[in-house]
């Protein structure tokens, strides 16, 4: 990993805006010995509070200022703010304007002011928690009268990265009723906003409005616990409806510039907007029977998967709803996406029996009730899903590969474990007498896998190779992705990968969260520098 500020002959993140929001003074510029006396740039970042912050642990709505030797007669060009970290592409793009196509897609849209010697930029959108990104100064960059920005001439980065919890800021993350949600009954019992990060002023800064731009009378928004309509939230804001709305009419869940996060900045604007349908709506909501995968239990109205420390549950319906669930003494919801949901409770014990109560709520409080009592798996194999190639340069289905790591402390004999794409599919096993030893990693391929064509990354030398038959999946590894299973010989699903797409080939996914079990969305990324890593 480089240095938090260096120069280099290279550079990362793109930056498109500055915030003229009120700062605290940076520091000066540093000199340099070899460069005549001039000076070079000076960094520093602040919160919205005008207070200092370090560029390992920024809030998602920064002020991040750059100084300069000199006064700046107009923006200067060659300033930037990129996803990701710096890499030697990306230095040696910064070299010579313009940017390749692929660094200037992942530019990030701010503000920008300047003021004299002082450049401001100011995300427009909250930052992603804990991600990283880099502030860039292109060697090309220069002002009006042609001085270079950078005496060197040489690429100027600042390494930035976004501080990972509630306190760094807040983004919505669901609305209830959600965006552009239709027939909504004219009984509505609450509105409701789900945010991931602390949030303050939400009396002021959140309100339900009419057509005409009015806000409905009601209560005033309040605080609703999360775990009664989405855990996965960090402060959930509802209102409270004391009277119907009127039928065959938009409105809108809106937020205003009074809604703050824990650093004073304006959360980003929320306008969600739904229409009412005709009247109210008094039938209990209807639970669809849907097919279950071959590894998950079937009970009136969802489909429960159970391993060695969680239970997780789908349930559809025809129309939009929230679940909440309780788990012997655990509560949780969650809001359904369009008219399914999936909810997960972990922690638990292997051998473990609990009781399961489902309530599933529309948007005019009707309820449908299920339980069940079930058992969590005895111990699983500690055999996890880690990377993937589904679109190779080279030959397809042939160089396609799966990667499967052992991160358990016992050898894995892999007869007649499984991987489907399919989660209704009994998929074909694994004939093959290898072993993963603890820390090791595997690579499932096709019988015609070829570990020495050049057209893509390798494996690492040594690599276990396990054929599986003349493809992965049905017939091949979808390019636009898609969802993996990996069982073990008695069918008890023991990881998963989401469908995700690659943005080109030769690009490798890898798993980005520490739940080893996951194939929820979110769970897996594209590997650094969008590249691969067979069997390291």
């Amino acid at each position: 990993m480089m240095p938090s500020s260096q120069r280099l002959p290279c550079c990362t993140a793109l930056l498109a805006a500055l915030s003229a929001g009120c700062l605290s003074a940076p520091p000066g510029p540093t000199r340099n010995a070899d460069d005549g006396g001039r000076a070079s740039v000076g960094f520093s970042a602040t919160d919205w509070s005008d207070l200092r912050v370090e560029p390992n642990a920024l809030p998602r709505r920064p002020h991040l200022q750059l100084t300069f030797d000199r006064p700046l007669a107009q923006q200067p060009q060659g300033v930037f703010l990129l996803e990701g970290a710096a890499d030697d592409a990306l230095a040696q793009d910064l070299q010579l304007p313009p940017l390749a196509a692929a660094h200037a897609a992942r530019e990030v849209a701010c503000e920008i002011a300047y003021r004299g010697a002082q450049v401001v930029l100011t995300p427009r959108a909250a930052l992603s928690p804990g991600a990283t990104y880099t502030l860039a100064l292109a060697g090309y960059a220069r002002t009006r009268d042609g001085a270079k920005l950078e005496p060197s001439g040489e690429a100027w980065i600042q390494a930035l990265t976004v501080a990972d919890n509630p306190q760094a800021g807040a983004r919505a993350l669901a609305t209830w009723p959600a965006d552009g949600s239709a027939g909504v009954p004219t009984n509505l019992t609450f509105a409701a906003l789900v945010f991931d990060g602390m949030i303050a002023n939400e009396a002021a800064g959140v309100w339900l409005q009419d057509p005409d731009g009015l806000a409905v009378p009601t209560a005033a928004a309040s605080r609703l616990p999360c775990s009664e309509l989405d855990d996965r939230g960090q402060s959930c804001v509802q209102i409270k409806l004391d009277r119907s709305l009127l039928a065959n009419t938009r409105y809108e869940l809106t937020t205003g510039h009074a809604l703050l996060d824990a650093h004073g900045a304006p959360v980003e604007h929320v306008a969600a907007s739904f229409v009412t349908g005709p009247g109210p709506d008094f039938r209990a909501p209807r639970v669809l029977e849907t097919p279950c995968g071959v590894d998950e239990a079937s009970i009136p109205g969802a489909c429960v998967l159970t391993d060695d420390r969680s239970v997780s549950v789908r349930v559809t319906s025809d129309a939009a709803f929230r679940l909440q669930a309780l788990l012997d003494a655990s509560v949780s919801a969650r809001l359904a996406s369009e008219t399914s949901v999936a909810w997960a409770q972990r922690d638990l014990s292997p051998g473990q029996p609990v009781r399961l109560e489902l309530a599933v709520f529309d948007a005019a409080g009707n309820t449908t009730r299920m339980h069940a009592r079930l058992t969590t798996q005895t111990s699983l194999p500690a055999l996890a899903i880690s990377e993937l190639r589904a679109d190779p340069i080279g030959s397809e289905p042939a160089q396609e590969f799966v990667e499967v790591w052992n991160y358990g402390q016992s050898p894995i004999a892999l007869r007649g474990f499984s991987l489907s794409d399919d989660p209704l599919a009994v998929p074909t096993r694994i004939d093959s007498d290898a072993v993963v030893y603890p820390g090791a990693r595997a690579l499932l391929v096709a019988d015609t896998f070829d570990a020495h064509d050049a057209r893509d990354v390798p494996p690492k030398a040594g690599a276990l190779l396990v054929r599986v038959g003349k493809a992965l999946g049905k017939s091949g590894l979808s390019n636009r992705g898609a969802a993996l299973f990996l069982r073990d010989p008695q069918n008890r699903r023991v990881s998963a990968a989401p469908a995700v797409p690659a943005p080109r080939a030769g690009v490798c996914n890898v798993r980005i969260t520490s739940d080893l079990r996951s194939g929820e969305p979110g769970s897996f990324g594209y590997a650094a520098g969008e590249t691969c890593t067979p069997g390291w």
